[in-house]
């Protein structure tokens, strides 16, 4: 049935991605916020993502977005090599949630990439919005997250279980 392809088509346009992960039975839909997601040009195919999924209070959420706008335009300004993709969830969802999806080529990758790639992003922060900035603006989205408003999760793509193989 032509209505399917359509379906398929739209739900790929619209770049969202169910989520059943926190309550069984319970669908959520994640849609990409592109303001604050950054690509690098250079990037390369990674296996990993850490994701870190936030809940903020509504007074938090001028901050925490901010926030994420800022720590994307000291990545791009600082050329950092990996993608953070930033997704906040449109439908399902009890609060604010939003995932920040940082991609890396394994473990190795994330290690090397919190290296001096994360230090040169957070001198550029500090440079683009003042000193100590990047602490004081993180501590602010800190402030301002739900009681167990942070989690991390590893997701690890295994090709060969693929089926975008």
């Amino acid at each position: 049935d032509h209505r399917d392809l359509h379906l398929s088509i739209r739900r790929q346009r619209q770049m969202c991605i169910r989520d059943s992960y926190y309550t069984e039975g319970t669908s959520r839909i994640w849609t990409r916020n592109d303001n604050t997601s950054y690509s690098p040009e250079m990037s390369s195919g990674t296996n990993l993502r850490r994701v870190i999924y936030y809940n903020y209070k509504d007074a938090g959420e001028q901050d925490f977005w901010t926030f994420r706008q800022r720590v994307k335009n000291a990545m791009s300004e600082s050329g950092y090599g990996s993608a953070m993709n930033v997704l906040w969830c449109s439908s399902g969802c009890t609060g604010n949630w939003v995932q920040v999806r940082f991609h890396h080529d394994g473990y190795v990758g994330q290690e090397s990439d919190y290296g001096e790639p994360l230090q040169s992003m957070i001198s550029k922060y500090n440079e683009l919005y003042g000193a100590d900035a990047y602490e004081q603006d993180g501590n602010k989205v800190d402030d301002g997250l739900a009681e167990n408003g942070r989690r991390i999760r590893h997701l690890r793509l295994i090709p060969e279980m693929s089926s975008m193989n």
